[in-house]
């Protein structure tokens, strides 16, 4: 499900404004995290870890976007090849 929302959230920003949102979300997840680990609260380490998901999801989806716009032709499948990989 949250692929289709960062899908919608890409086509109306553009993927490279996208990028930098959920980038954000992926440093601001793991900020709490590091929060809760400091105060020992299991509950706000969960909360940071959500936030994280949502950020790297989005950004996966976000960066894979990227690619199909920057390559054509053989580039496409060789640049999606070694995202996957990598």
């Amino acid at each position: 499900f949250l692929p289709f929302i960062s899908g919608i959230i890409i086509d109306r920003f553009g993927s490279r404004l996208s990028l930098m949102v959920f980038s954000f979300f992926l440093l601001l997840g793991q900020f709490i995290l590091y929060i809760g680990s400091l105060s020992s609260s299991f509950s706000i380490m969960i909360a940071g870890r959500v936030v994280f998901g949502l950020g790297g999801e989005s950004s996966n989806c976000a960066a894979t976007t990227l690619l199909f716009h920057w390559f054509t032709g053989f580039e496409t499948s060789f640049s999606y090849a070694l995202f996957l990989t990598f």
